[in-house]
């Protein structure tokens, strides 16, 4: 049985690791609209999320931490959100570039 959990151990790491990439690759390749970048991000968080839960999930008393993370990772996201739909109301697109020209 010690050899499975470690398998368990080795999957999850690799999974981890392959949502980061996932994550930075997003941010990367999408760097000219503001939406694929905030989307990026969201999927860095929930990968945040999801290491964290993976790695310490077994204690409790970290339950009031995840809760709390998602609850900041939900707040980040609505500002985020409202940011993109006044972008797109005042510019009427939402390229990168867009940002610069409405300041």
């Amino acid at each position: 049985m010690e050899g499975l959990s470690s398998v368990f151990v080795f999957v999850d790491g690799f999974v981890c690791c392959f949502m980061l990439v996932l994550g930075v690759v997003c941010v990367t390749f999408q760097r000219h609209s503001f939406l694929g970048i905030l989307l990026g991000f969201e999927i860095l968080g929930l990968t945040m999320f999801y290491c964290f839960f993976i790695f310490w999930g077994g204690m409790q008393s970290l339950v009031g931490f995840g809760l709390v993370f998602l609850c900041v990772e939900v707040c980040v996201v609505c500002v985020s959100l409202s940011l993109m739909v006044s972008l797109v109301k005042s510019v009427g697109n939402d390229p990168i570039m867009s940002v610069v020209l409405a300041m």
